[in-house]
């Protein structure tokens, strides 16, 4: 879980939320801007394509050691 502030209008709080729900808000907020953005959207989908490389990228380091 992670702590996060959380605000709606004059409704403030500081919650803990896990860590998926977060996330999965974030992919959706880049992929709403990029619909929405008359421009194209091209800053929106390489933060979406980092975002999914890093992902990718956790499988070939997941057990590299220190040694």
């Amino acid at each position: 879980k992670i702590r996060t502030f959380i605000f709606l209008g004059f409704f403030w709080t500081i919650a803990r939320v896990p860590a998926i729900l977060l996330l999965l808000f974030w992919v959706g907020l880049q992929i709403w801007n990029s619909a929405s953005s008359e421009a194209g959207g091209t800053a929106w989908f390489a933060h979406i394509g980092g975002f999914v490389a890093g992902v990718l990228l956790i499988l070939p380091f997941k057990n590299f050691s220190k040694h």
